[in-house]
C-alpha cells in the first residue's frame, strides 16, 4: 500500500478539514499523527484563505459483527422513536399552556420554543441524527447526541469508497439521498409550486467541514439529478430553491435569520434552527426522570440508552431523578461533566483526569447547566500509518458515529485518539465500519 498516494487521493476526493490561516498558526504547534497528514492552501474568494489537512482514517475499516449490527438497527429505531415521543410530549405541553418545563431552561430558546412544532412539511420530526456510542463489553451504549445536521455524512461518503466494498459497506450515500428525496416530496405535496430541483446547502463560512458538504453536494448532482450547491452566503438562499440543508450555523448570524424567512413562508429546510435542542446532553437525564410524560420507555430500553447514570449538577448536589447525591461523594474516576449544550468535545471534565479537589473545582467553573455521567473510556487496537508510512498496530481510545437517516441505521464511523476525550481533533483517526463479508 502507498500510503502517501493513498493519502494524498484521500485529501483531493474531500476527505479534509478546512483551518482558517490564524487557526491553523494555532494548531500547527500541536502534534498531529506519527505520519504527517498532507495538506494543501485552499482560496476563498479567489485569495489564500488558510489550510485544508487530510482527516487521516486508519488503513483498515472496523469490522462490525452481524449480532452489532442489529444491535445498532434496534439502536436507530428506539432513538428515532424516542425523539418523536419527545416532541410529542413537548407539543402536548405548549397546546395545553401548561408552564414552560423547568427542567428544560437553558436547553430551549424562548424562540425555539415559539416555533418548534412549526411544520416542516415532511413528517419526520428529525430526519439525521448521529448518535456518539461507546462499544463495550455489554454492546453499544449511546454517550451522546451528537448532531442532527449531516456533518461526517460526506466523509463516510468518500472512505466507504476507498476502503469498502458495495458488498460489505453500509449504504450511506444511498440511505441520505432517498432521505432527502423523501423530506422534499413530502413537503412539495403540501405545495402548490413548481419544482426547479434545486438544493442549497447553507454554511456559515468556508472553513471547516465545508468539503464534507460539497461531498454531498456532489452525490446528489450525480446521483438524484438535481443541481446541489454549497455556499456560505446567506443571500444565495432564495425560494428557487426546493430545499435547503444548513451547516453549522448559531442563531443571530445572518444565516439564521435568512432560514427564519424562508420557514416562516414555508421553505423546505432539513435540519431547522428551530429543532435543534432535541441534539442537547441533557435528554438522558430528562428520560430516565420521566419529567415530560415519555411514559411508554420500558426501563431495559432506557438502560441501552446510555452509557451508565446521567445526573444534573445542582450547587453541589447531584440529582438523579430516583435520588440525590452530594458531588464531592461520588468516586470522581468514574464521571465526566459536560455542559449541557456543549460541542466538539468542549467544556469536557474527565475525572480520572486529575484529582478529586480539581475535578470539583473544574466542574463548578463549566458555565451553565451540567450533566455529570458514569464514563469508562474504551479503548481498541487499529491499524494506522506509522512514521514511514508502514502499517501500525496501535491502542487508542475510540468512540462510534451511527449515522440515522430517516429513522434507518445508515452508517458507522470510528473515531480514534490517544486520548480519552475524543472528537474531532487534530491528532483524531476517522475511519469508516463495514460489515462481515458476505
Amino acid at each position: 500500500m502507498d500510503v502517501n498516494n493513498l493519502f494524498t487521493d484521500l485529501l483531493h476526493a474531500g476527505l479534509n478539514y478546512r483551518y482558517s490561516a490564524e487557526n491553523w498558526a494555532r494548531v500547527a504547534q500541536y502534534p498531529g499523527h506519527p505520519y504527517p497528514s498532507p495538506s494543501y492552501e485552499f482560496q476563498v474568494n479567489g485569495q489564500p484563505a488558510g489550510i485544508a489537512e487530510l482527516i487521516q482514517p486508519p488503513l483498515k475499516p472496523v469490522v462490525i459483527t452481524l449480532r452489532e449490527t442489529q444491535e445498532l438497527e434496534q439502536l436507530a429505531k428506539i432513538y428515532t422513536r424516542l425523539i418523536e415521543q419527545i416532541f410529542k410530549a413537548l407539543k402536548l405541553i405548549k397546546q395545553n399552556q401548561l408552564a414552560f418545563p423547568t427542567e428544560l431552561e437553558g436547553v430551549i430558546s424562548f424562540p425555539e420554543w415559539r416555533d418548534f412544532d412549526y411544520e416542516t412539511g415532511y413528517r419526520r420530526v428529525m430526519p439525521i441524527i448521529r448518535l456518539d456510542c461507546l462499544k463495550t463489553e455489554r454492546g453499544f451504549q449511546v454517550v451522546d447526541i451528537n448532531t442532527t445536521r449531516p456533518a461526517g455524512v460526506g466523509d463516510n461518503i468518500v472512505l466507504n469508497h476507498f476502503f469498502t466494498q458495495q458488498s460489505n459497506r453500509f449504504q450511506i450515500e444511498d440511505l441520505f439521498i432517498a432521505m432527502v428525496s423523501r423530506c422534499f416530496r413530502q413537503w412539495f405535496a403540501t405545495q402548490s409550486r413548481w419544482a426547479a430541483r434545486e438544493i442549497l446547502f447553507l454554511l456559515a463560512d468556508q472553513y471547516n467541514d465545508f468539503a464534507n458538504f460539497e461531498i454531498l453536494a456532489e452525490s446528489i448532482n450525480k446521483r438524484y439529478g438535481a443541481i446541489a450547491n454549497v455556499s456560505d452566503n446567506a443571500d444565495v438562499a432564495t425560494f428557487r430553491h426546493d430545499c435547503i440543508i444548513r451547516g453549522r450555523i448559531k442563531e443571530g448570524m445572518p444565516h439564521h435569520l435568512k432560514l427564519e424567512e424562508l420557514r416562516i413562508f414555508g421553505q423546505c429546510i432539513i435540519s431547522p434552527m428551530h429543532r435543534r435542542f432535541l441534539g442537547s446532553k441533557i435528554w438522558p437525564y430528562l428520560l430516565a426522570k420521566n419529567r415530560l410524560g415519555i411514559a411508554d420507555m420500558v426501563p431495559n430500553e432506557l438502560t441501552r440508552l446510555t452509557a451508565g447514570q446521567v445526573g444534573l449538577v445542582t450547587g453541589e448536589m447531584v440529582d438523579f431523578g430516583n435520588n440525590s447525591l452530594n458531588l464531592s461523594s461520588l468516586d470522581h474516576e468514574h464521571w465526566l461533566a459536560k455542559p449541557i449544550n456543549g460541542s466538539s468535545g468542549h467544556g469536557i471534565v474527565f475525572g480520572f483526569q486529575c484529582s478529586k479537589n480539581k475535578w470539583l473545582r473544574r466542574v463548578a467553573q463549566i458555565p451553565g447547566r451540567v450533566v455529570i455521567e458514569q464514563y469508562s473510556p474504551c479503548s481498541e487496537t487499529l491499524v494506522v500509518a506509522g512514521p514511514n508510512g508502514e502499517p501500525t498496530e496501535r491502542e487508542l481510545y475510540t468512540k462510534y458515529g451511527v449515522f440515522i437517516l430517516n429513522g434507518k441505521l445508515s452508517g458507522v464511523e470510528v473515531m480514534a485518539r490517544p486520548s480519552p476525550l475524543v472528537h474531532g481533533a487534530r491528532d483524531t483517526y476517522i475511519g469508516t465500519c463495514i460489515t462481515p463479508p458476505k
